[in-house]
């Protein structure tokens, strides 16, 4: 069946995964060399965007958040395709 015949009557199945967790596979990947990012204007927002969330460790591990009137989309959306 090509997409033209998809039952649109199926379930769409979705998965909430944490900011944390995408943030700390993102960082394990990079350091492991799994992925790299390439230089460009893009590239140096999302890093800034990564650089910016402060970190506090709960009983749960690390979590991540971002001060006020500052974003974060970018950066999590190059977490996300990690």
């Amino acid at each position: 069946m090509d997409h033209s015949e998809a039952n649109f009557n199926e379930a769409v199945l979705f998965y909430t995964v944490g900011r944390s967790y995408l943030l700390e596979l993102y960082h394990s990947e990079l350091g492991s060399r799994q992925i790299r990012i390439v230089d460009g204007s893009a590239s140096r927002r999302a890093y800034e965007q990564l650089m910016g969330p402060e970190t506090e460790m709960r009983e749960s591990g690390v979590a991540y958040t971002c001060a006020l009137e500052q974003h974060d989309d970018l950066g999590i959306s190059c977490a996300m395709l990690a």
